[in-house]
């Protein structure tokens, strides 16, 4: 069941709460110990008159002055306003709640008595002067209460109203920090959906690039390239959905991408491809889902060449608590650097890499005139 109070008027309520008990208990405990022959609701009515004007002021500011003052921008105004409200509360209350009626005084004598050689012995006295002489306290004059009571009773007052506003702030500012965290959630959720949704095009475009180069090499290959295809959209459509994937999955896909992407390989393409065994602990680990697969189809793109020698040389590594993937191939590239048409997909995996592991990954990507390397490093979760 939903909580019907926020955290901030939680708070306010078990205060407060506290605060009325405080009163009772001590008279409850007054009575246990036999301070007092009797439960004195006279003295504890007193006491909770005294503090209607606190919770006045209290709830005045927590429901008027604050959301409408302080919180927009008025806080001059608020503060003359909270000042005048607690003198008139506390001058009104002063002058118009009852005076507080003593409790008998009980106090312990020693006397000596003859029959006990003199010896002092403790006897217990309780003060019976009548109700009309020893137990009413006069009521205080506007002055004597102006001298007396008024300013602690106002001090108190600016203090609690002082905390409240803290309280208040506190709270509020925690609220903006949560829905800040929430928006900065769904922007990130977006961002990569975005990112993830721009690279699936890119892997798409290299791998129809090799399937269009083997229609006229081999028509039946083509045909059961366009099946392993099938397979692999599958994979992208209901696993990339997934913020993560076990690394052991993504193994799987990125395997059957190599192999489709050597179809359009000969025999001067050297290619060499390592991955964890089987049994190798960490292959149950979870990554981003389609992670790797721009800078491999980046390398079969941009790696080989059909008139010159190429090399691609990929490897996957468990390396304790990271996961390391390493990428080197020949460079054919027009100008050496990968943002040009067709390396897109490098871009959008940086973006991606800083939103799910902001300070937490290392990229290193070094093009030179002969050779093109990628050194990842990702942490496994």
């Amino acid at each position: 069941m939903r909580n019907r109070f926020s955290p901030e008027a939680t708070f306010y309520i078990v205060i407060w709460g506290i605060l009325l008990l405080i009163p009772a208990f001590a008279e409850v405990y007054d009575y246990l110990v036999d301070i007092t022959d009797h439960f004195d609701w006279r003295s504890l009515c007193f006491v909770y008159l005294r503090y209607l004007p606190f919770l006045f002021l209290f709830l005045l500011c927590k429901l008027v002055l604050e959301p409408k003052l302080f919180f927009k921008q008025k806080q001059t105004a608020f503060f003359i306003i909270s000042f005048v409200a607690a003198v008139v509360l506390l001058l009104v209350s002063g002058y118009f709640l009852p005076p507080r009626a003593y409790r008998p005084r009980i106090y312990v004598e020693q006397r000596s008595d003859p029959k006990l050689s003199n010896q002092p012995t403790d006897i217990l006295l309780i003060d019976e002067e009548p109700v009309d002489n020893r137990m009413i306290e006069p009521r205080l004059g506007f002055k004597s209460y102006l001298r007396g009571p008024f300013f602690p009773r106002l001090l108190m007052a600016l203090l609690m109203l002082g905390s409240s506003l803290a309280c208040a702030a506190f709270f509020r500012s925690s609220k903006v920090r949560f829905m800040l965290k929430e928006q900065q959630a769904a922007q990130l959720q977006s961002e990569l959906t975005h990112l993830k949704y721009q690279i699936n095009p890119h892997f798409f475009m290299n791998t129809l690039n090799n399937i269009h180069a083997l229609v006229d090499i081999d028509s039946e290959l083509a045909k059961q390239t366009i099946i392993e295809l099938s397979h692999l959209m599958r994979y992208i459509l209901y696993e990339s959905d997934h913020p993560m994937v076990p690394l052991r999955r993504e193994l799987d896909f990125i395997r059957q991408c190599i192999d489709l992407f050597k179809l359009r390989c000969d025999e001067s393409v050297s290619l060499t491809y390592a991955e964890p065994q089987s049994n190798a602990p960490g292959l149950n680990a979870n990554i981003p889902p389609l992670i790797l697969i721009p800078f491999i189809g980046n390398a079969f793109k941009h790696g080989i060449s059909y008139r010159e020698p190429s090399f691609i040389d990929i490897s996957v590594a468990i390396e304790g608590p990271k996961l390391h993937f390493h990428c080197i191939n020949s460079n054919f590239s027009a100008n050496s650097m990968p943002q040009q048409p067709g390396g897109i997909g490098l871009d959008n995996v940086r973006k991606r890499l800083e939103l799910i592991y902001p300070g937490r990954y290392a990229l290193n990507i070094v093009p030179t005139e002969k050779d093109f390397t990628v050194d990842l490093w990702l942490p496994l979760s």
